[in-house]
C-alpha cells in the first residue's frame, strides 16, 4: 500500500477523534476530513484505535516486584535442576542398556546348561530342578547386583 502524502490538517483531525470531540467539532474540519483521502484514513485509524483503547480493561495488575524476582528465582532453581539431572538421566539410560546387554549376554552363555537341564529334566527332574534353580538364581543375581555396582561406581566420583 503507497503512503498517502499528510495533510497540515491531519493532526486536528486525530486530536478531535482522539479526544472524543469528533462530533462537536466544527463543519469545515468534518467537510475537509471527507474530501481528504488522507485525513480520512486517519479519521478511520483515530476511531479505530479509540475504539481499542475503550474495549481494553481498565485496570491491569502488574505483578510487585517481590513476585517477579519470587518466580524468577523459582525458574532458576528449575533449571538447575534439570540441568543437573540431564547427565544422571543418560548415565541411568546407559546402566539400563548395559544391564539389557549383560543378561543378554549371561543368557546366551549360558543357554546350552539351560538347554541341558530342559532334557536332564526328562531323565531326572529333581537334579534339573536344583541346576535350573541355580541358573536362574545366577540370572537373578546378576540382575539385582550389576545395578548396584554400576551405582556404587557412579557414587564413588
Amino acid at each position: 500500500m503507497s503512503r498517502i502524502a499528510q495533510c497540515q490538517r491531519e493532526s486536528d483531525v486525530i486530536n478531535a477523534v482522539a479526544s472524543g470531540r469528533w462530533s462537536s467539532v466544527d463543519e469545515e474540519l468534518r467537510r475537509h476530513a471527507a474530501s481528504c483521502q488522507a485525513c480520512s484514513e486517519s479519521r478511520e485509524m483515530a476511531e479505530m484505535m479509540r475504539a481499542i483503547e475503550r474495549d481494553a480493561p481498565t485496570e491491569t495488575q502488574l505483578p510487585s516486584a517481590g513476585q517477579v524476582w519470587w518466580r524468577a528465582q523459582l525458574r532458576t532453581r528449575r533449571e538447575a535442576r534439570e540441568a543437573a539431572a540431564r547427565p544422571v538421566l543418560i548415565a541411568q539410560g546407559l546402566g539400563s542398556a548395559v544391564i539389557v546387554g549383560l543378561l543378554a549376554a549371561l543368557i546366551s552363555w549360558q543357554w546350552p546348561l539351560m538347554t541341558g537341564v530342559a532334557s536332564l529334566w526328562v531323565r531326572q527332574p529333581l537334579v534339573a530342578l536344583d541346576l535350573g534353580v541355580a541358573a536362574w538364581s545366577m540370572l537373578a543375581a546378576a540382575a539385582v547386583l550389576a545395578p548396584l555396582a554400576i551405582y556404587w561406581a557412579v557414587a564413588r566420583e
